[in-house]
């Protein structure tokens, strides 16, 4: 089996996408669909022997399948169930097969959207491969079931079952190249691109996240402001260029002090953000100690860089991501004039 079918075990881009599901399941009623309509005109010239009556109703039974898979509510359905639709398939060309007898080979070649669907719909290779497996055992049953032309099935399925792989490999990596090219413009789209961490996106994103999730267990999480003092002022003596090297610099720190699950990120400008799950007002006062300490190891030539926070926590300073926001943003201003206040002093 190909590499590309071997080694993965992300999830399936349509998985937590309502969307995307109902358009997997419309691409099986397609596929259903369509090879139920393809047999009817080939049906209609078989001859010597005459399929028997029954292969009538093959057709019928390929449309409606196409049918169900188009009013079935797949946005409500657990993933694993779109398992079914692959496995529906190969029993259903494999009975036609069974049925026609000598005229098998008319529709055996359908096993090729079996293996297509699969690739296409499942980013879990062992499961791409365990739907081309299944569909190669039924393509070769008839070696088993028929040996009046074993040898004529033999032969068929020698030429049938690369085919089925080397399909499914094509499309399973073209839609990992696919997948990876929208990953890599996700991230582009998710981070700051001076500084690497994340952007005002990323954090609205995670804030939806972990309020949901903190909501559920009845769970506290920090969010924490952060703006650099006296920033314009490096603009204006040192240049752009130190102000951008400052910013990176900060940005490294930010991340190199964090836990692994916080999330960093850069609102714009000389401000900052961190949302640091799991934490109280104690761990959110804490963390902003942390925070100045780590920073002021940042020089701003011979100067110590220093920073004021402020920051909220859910759910005591708001429920939703802008009640946190602007909460913390009044409590970091509030810091910010106090410091300015003592230094006047």
């Amino acid at each position: 089996m190909s590499r590309v079918l071997l080694e993965t075990t992300q999830p399936a881009f349509w998985e937590n996408d309502a969307a995307g599901r109902r358009a997997i399941g419309r691409i099986a009623g397609i596929l259903f669909s369509a090879g139920g309509l393809a047999t009817v005109p080939a049906y209609r010239l078989m001859e010597n022997p005459t399929p028997p009556l029954i292969a009538d109703l093959l057709p019928f039974l390929a449309v409606v399948s196409g049918i169900l898979c188009f009013v079935i509510p797949w946005d409500r359905l657990r993933p694993a169930w779109f398992h079914l639709l692959p496995a529906l398939g190969t029993l259903e060309v494999a009975f036609s097969v069974w049925t026609l007898g000598a005229h098998g080979n008319v529709v055996s070649w359908f096993y090729v959207f079996v293996v297509v669907f699969a690739a296409l719909a499942f980013c879990e290779r062992l499961s791409v491969m365990a739907h081309v497996v299944f569909a190669s055992a039924a393509l070769a049953a008839p070696i088993v079931y028929m040996p009046e032309s074993a040898r004529d099935n033999l032969v068929r399925t020698l030429v049938a079952l690369p085919t089925l792989v080397v399909a499914a490999a094509v499309v399973a990596f073209l839609r990992e190249r696919l997948e990876l090219g929208q990953d890599a413009m996700r991230r582009v789209a998710e981070r700051d691109p001076l500084t690497g961490v994340g952007n005002y996106r990323t954090l609205y994103e995670r804030l939806d996240y972990e309020i949901a999730r903190h909501g559920r267990h009845n769970r506290r999480f920090a969010l924490a402001l952060l703006d650099l003092n006296d920033f314009k002022q490096v603009n204006e003596i040192h240049g752009h260029l130190e102000g951008d090297r400052l910013l990176r610099e900060v940005g490294r720190v930010l991340v190199d002090t964090v836990r692994g699950q916080d999330t960093v990120a850069r609102q714009g400008g000389d401000e900052f953000s961190v949302l640091a799950p799991e934490s109280g007002p104690v761990d959110a006062l804490a963390l902003s100690r942390r925070l100045q300490r780590s920073l002021r190891r940042v020089r701003i030539g011979d100067i110590p860089l220093t920073t004021s926070i402020g920051y909220a926590v859910f759910p005591e300073n708001g429920t939703t991501p802008d009640a946190l926001l602007a909460h913390a943003d009044s409590a970091l201003w509030r810091s910010k004039h106090e410091s300015r206040a003592a230094e006047a002093s």
